[in-house]
C-alpha cells in the first residue's frame, strides 16, 4: 500500500485521531473565511505519537 493510500484511509477510519480532529475542526474552519488550508503534519499524521507529542499545523490564509 502506498503512503498516499494510507494517508487517505486515516480520514475515513472513525477510530483515528485524524478523523475526529477533522470532524471537530470542520465547522470551525468554515467560520473563518480567510483560512484556505489547515494542514496537520509530522507524528500525528504518521501515527507515531507519544505522551509528549505536540500538534504541528501549517495554515494558508488570505489577509
Amino acid at each position: 500500500m502506498s503512503k498516499f493510500a494510507i494517508s487517505q484511509n486515516i480520514f475515513k477510519d472513525e477510530n483515528t485521531i485524524i478523523f475526529r480532529l477533522k470532524k471537530t475542526l470542520s465547522p470551525t474552519t468554515k467560520k473563518i473565511p480567510y483560512l484556505k488550508i489547515l494542514v496537520l503534519f509530522v507524528s500525528r499524521v504518521r501515527g507515531d505519537t507519544h505522551a509528549k507529542s505536540d500538534w504541528d499545523f501549517a495554515a494558508l490564509y488570505d489577509e
